[in-house]
């Protein structure tokens, strides 16, 4: 993706292209003496997997793995002919292609192109709308981090007293819960 810029003066150009060079460019090069060129590096896994543990606050790890995840469920229901819809962003389907003459480039000759399936991603209309300009879309602030959970231990410094394992539920255990409840309580020794 490249983008032409025009300047009047060189202090202008040399202010944009420092404002450039903040965001992900991965090239400018200058063309003439008012026209430059900048090249802006693309989004891949590893720049949304980092965009989402900053904005959520997970591990990177974790965010790589959603990310993945993610990608591959579209395409694995893709392929199998579902329709994968986000309402707002955009949809994704398998579309037929059905078989059909052709011609080869080099000798003119007909050539027989079998049906094939290909991928379409149709874009939603409140994207259309952000990328034209029509509405503005702010970028939200990442969410304060969360405060680490403190476990309640014992003021007296020693550990937690451990509880009994509870026991097995049936119908044995039931049956003698319901004896203990009938039976009448013990008479206390003096």
């Amino acid at each position: 993706m490249s983008y032409v810029l025009s300047f009047v003066d060189w202090e202008t150009k040399f202010c944009k292209m420092a404002s450039l060079l903040s965001r992900n460019v991965t090239g400018i090069r200058c063309v003439s003496r008012r026209t430059t060129v900048v090249t802006r590096a693309s989004v891949g896994r590893q720049e949304l997997a980092d965009r989402l543990a900053s904005r959520v606050g997970i591990t990177k790890v974790a965010a790589a793995d959603t990310v993945n995840f993610l990608l591959d469920t579209i395409r694995d229901e893709v392929v199998k002919g579902n329709d994968v819809v986000i309402p707002g962003f955009g949809s994704w389907k398998r579309i037929k292609k059905e078989s059909r003459t052709g011609r080869n480039p080099k000798t003119g000759e007909p050539l027989a192109i079998p049906e094939k399936f290909a991928p379409r991603f149709g874009f939603g209309q409140p994207f259309k709308d952000a990328v034209s300009g029509k509405i503005t879309v702010a970028a939200k602030p990442p969410p304060p981090p969360k405060a680490p959970k403190k476990e309640a231990t014992p003021k007296t410094g020693s550990p937690a007293p451990k509880t009994a394992p509870k026991a097995a539920v049936g119908p044995k255990a039931v049956a003698t819960k319901a004896a203990a409840k009938a039976a009448p309580p013990a008479a206390k020794k003096k």
